[in-house]
C-alpha cells in the first residue's frame, strides 16, 4: 500500500493521459499523436528561479512562470511534480492563474528532489531535507589552506571547517561562536593571512566581512557604514588580490564588479554598464583573478558563459559562451578557478552538474567531471 501511495502521488497530475489510455481500452486504440496531444497542447511556461534551492516540512517557497506559447490558461490540474528520493511538496498554492502564475509551495516532506513540469517545461530541481543528521544544508562558498576546507553555509548562516582527510566538521563562526556581527546570509569565502583569516561577503547585511578563523570573531570592514562609495546590494563572489590590499567584488543587483580598499572599506565600481564597455553583466556567480592582478575572469549564470575584465578600464569581452567557443554549452555557470599558469578555468555549472574547463585563448569548453564522465558519487 505504501508504494501504491507513493506512486499516486508522482503521478496524480497525470489524470488526462489515464483518461485517454481508458477511453483507449473501451473504443479502440488511441493514435500515437493524440495520445500526446495533452502535454504537446498546453502553453509553454517558462519557470523562474525558486526563492528557495532547499526547503524542509517548515518552509515554504515561490516561483513564478511566464507564457511563452499557447493560448490556455494555466490550470493546476496540469502542473506535475517529479520526486527525486523520498521528497514531495504537499501543498502548492497559485496566484494569479493567468499567462504569469505563481506557485507558493510549502510542506515538502521526505528527502531528496522535486522537478516541477507543465506540459513540455520544466523548474530546476529543488533540494528537500528533513533529516535530523548534522550537516550542510546549502554550503554555497569555499576556500582551501592545506588540508582544511573553510565553507559557507547560506541557510546555517555559519563557517565551517572541513578536514579533507577524514571529513570531519568543525564550526568556526556563528552566532554562537565568535564575537561581532552575527552572518545572515553568507555567500562566499576568501582565506588570507596565511589562512588564518577569511574575507566572507553577507548578502543580506550587505557588507564584507572579516572572520578570524581560530576564534571565530567577526568584523565588517565594508558596508553602509563602514568606507565610503557606492553601497553594495547584492553582493555574491569575493576574492582579492596578491597582495591583499584590495577585494574584488560581483554585485548581482548592480551588474557590478567592485573594488574594495581593505584599509579603508571604501568601495569603487570598476565595471557596470556606465564604466568599461563590452559585454554586459547579467547574473554574476563566479569570481576569479589572474596571478599579474591585471584581469578578472567572471561566470554568469544568465549569459551562460565567461567574461573577463581589464582591471584597469573596467572593460569586458566575452571568453566563451553559446556563440564563442566549441564544446558543450554552460548551463548555468557558478563557481570559477583559474590554473596556475593562467591558461585555462575551471569552471563548475550546477544545472548542467558538472565541471568544466575552458581554453582561455579559444573559449573551447571539454566536461571533465560529469556522470557518467569518472567514477564516484554523480554531482
Amino acid at each position: 500500500m505504501k508504494n501504491l501511495t507513493k506512486l499516486n502521488k508522482n503521478f496524480r497530475p497525470l489524470t488526462p493521459l489515464l483518461l485517454l489510455f481508458l477511453a483507449s481500452c473501451v473504443g479502440g486504440e488511441t493514435p500515437k499523436d493524440e495520445k500526446t496531444s495533452v502535454v504537446e497542447e498546453l502553453p509553454v511556461y517558462s519557470f523562474s528561479q525558486p526563492t528557495k534551492f532547499y526547503a524542509t516540512s517548515g518552509t515554504s517557497f515561490t516561483m513564478s512562470l511566464t507564457k511563452l506559447e499557447g493560448d490556455l490558461d494555466f490550470s493546476i490540474a496540469n502542473l506535475r511534480q517529479n520526486s527525486l528520493g523520498s521528497a514531495y511538496c504537499n501543498k502548492i498554492d497559485v496566484v494569479e492563474q493567468n499567462s504569469n502564475p505563481k506557485l507558493i509551495i510549502s510542506d515538502c516532506t521526505g528527502d531528496g528532489g522535486v522537478i516541477f513540469s507543465y506540459g513540455l517545461s520544466s523548474s530546476i530541481e529543488i533540494h528537500i531535507d528533513n533529516t535530523s543528521e548534522d550537516k550542510f544544508q546549502s554550503p554555497f562558498g569555499v576556500d582551501i589552506n592545506g588540508d582544511d576546507i573553510y565553507v559557507v553555509d547560506t541557510i546555517l548562516d555559519t563557517v565551517v571547517k572541513v578536514d579533507s582527510l577524514t571529513g570531519d566538521r568543525t564550526i568556526v563562526s556563528n552566532d554562537s561562536t565568535g564575537t561581532g556581527t552575527p552572518f545572515v546570509s553568507p555567500g562566499d569565502i576568501h582565506l588570507y593571512d596565511n589562512g588564518t583569516k577569511a574575507y566572507v561577503i553577507d548578502s543580506s547585511l550587505k557588507a564584507l566581512l572579516t572572520v578570524d578563523l581560530v576564534s571565530g570573531d567577526r568584523t565588517v570592514i565594508s558596508n553602509s557604514s563602514t568606507g565610503a562609495g557606492t553601497d553594495f546590494s547584492n553582493p555574491t563572489r569575493v576574492t582579492t588580490n596578491s597582495t591583499e590590499s584590495k577585494a574584488y567584488i560581483a554585485d548581482r543587483n548592480l551588474k557590478a564588479l567592485f573594488e574594495v580598499d581593505l584599509t579603508t572599506g571604501d568601495r569603487v565600481i570598476i565595471s557596470d554598464a556606465s564604466t568599461g564597455s563590452g559585454t554586459s553583466i547579467f547574473v554574476p556567480y563566479g569570481l576569479t583573478i589572474n596571478s599579474s592582478d591585471s584581469k578578472a575572469y567572471l561566470a554568469d549564470r544568465d549569459l551562460r558563459g565567461v567574461i573577463e575584465i581589464e582591471l584597469s578600464t573596467g572593460n569586458r569581452t566575452t571568453i566563451t559562451s553559446p556563440s564563442i567557443g566549441a564544446g558543450q554549452v554552460f548551463s548555468a555557470p557558478h563557481g570559477i578557478e583559474l590554473n596556475e599558469d593562467g591558461t585555462k578555468l575551471f569552471v563548475l555549472d550546477n544545472s548542467y552538474d558538472a565541471v568544466f574547463v575552458v581554453d582561455i585563448a579559444t573559449g573551447d569548453r571539454t566536461v571533465v567531471s560529469k556522470d557518467p564522465i569518472g567514477s564516484g558519487l554523480p554531482f
